[in-house]
């Protein structure tokens, strides 16, 4: 996996920050950063979404929760965090890195569906 690093300024990284830190995260395993981390990025969309839609007042809206252990996506982040002394990040690099696995693999994702895409084409 070639990992293309977000801006530190992107704001799904700015969320995911703004939850870890006011935590001990760096005492958390790698599940539970993990865990966070996803339910601060659907919070983030789901304010985002909101947001878009008029007459909906966001401050209504409960905070973060993470996200459920059976998650698909928890295994790919807490699978990263295993390869690297994530402890030693500062929580905004942590939270950077953490974003930017979730983009690798959903690009990777498309690409292999494209690809199945081709396959089932050129068997026609």
């Amino acid at each position: 996996m070639v990992l293309r690093l977000v801006g530190h300024d992107d704001p799904r990284v700015v969320a995911v920050s703004r939850a870890l830190r006011p935590q001990a995260w760096r005492s958390f395993t790698p599940e539970t950063v993990a865990r966070h981390a996803l339910g601060a990025l659907d919070h983030h969309r789901v304010m985002e979404l909101l947001g878009t839609v008029p007459g909906v007042r966001t401050e209504d809206v409960s905070a973060a929760t993470p996200a459920d252990r059976d998650d698909e996506r928890v295994p790919m982040l807490v699978e990263f965090l295993a390869t690297c002394h994530w402890r030693t990040f500062t929580v905004v690099g942590v939270s950077r890195h953490l974003v930017s696995v979730l983009d690798t693999c959903w690009r990777e994702r498309e690409w292999l569906d494209l690809e199945a895409h081709w396959l089932r084409d050129s068997d026609r």
